[in-house]
């Protein structure tokens, strides 16, 4: 990822649906050492699966809402949820009642092109919450 110069990376299953991201947080942080530990194993060891974040943990906005929102909408929304990422969904035009992930909004990458600090530390922990935020509490 430091090569790539990215924050993440998308998590696919082998028919190309997401399961989640990975950051660079995941990877060098707490969480992988913690697991490592839990499991007993090298570092280098531990899968992708027991860090990443998985994509039914992650705040979503619909895309037609993202399309409306303003940028003091979104930073507003960061705020809220305390969260790094916003997953973009939109509707599958081949099966009405399915949406899919169409991007993701990553708060480290807009808050340097405005050059703003968020307190993400505190995450929503209850599923109103997040709700709330992405129905348009912002």
């Amino acid at each position: 990822m430091k090569l790539a110069d990215t924050y993440f990376k998308v998590v696919e299953d082998k028919a190309g649906d997401c399961l989640g991201i990975l950051t660079i947080e995941d990877v060098n942080g707490e969480k992988a050492m913690s697991v490592a530990h839990r499991q007993g194993v090298p570092l280098k060891d531990v899968r992708v699966r027991d860090i990443m974040r998985p994509i039914s943990e992650l705040p979503a906005i619909h895309y037609q809402d993202l399309r409306a929102a303003t940028v003091g909408d979104l930073v507003s929304t960061f705020r809220e949820v305390h969260e790094g990422y916003l997953l973009v969904l939109d509707d599958d035009r081949h099966q009405p009642s399915r949406s899919y992930l169409r991007g993701l909004v990553c708060a480290e990458e807009l808050l340097q092109r405005l050059d703003l600090a968020i307190d993400l530390e505190h995450r929503a922990t209850k599923f109103y919450e997040i709700v709330h935020v992405v129905k348009g509490g912002f």
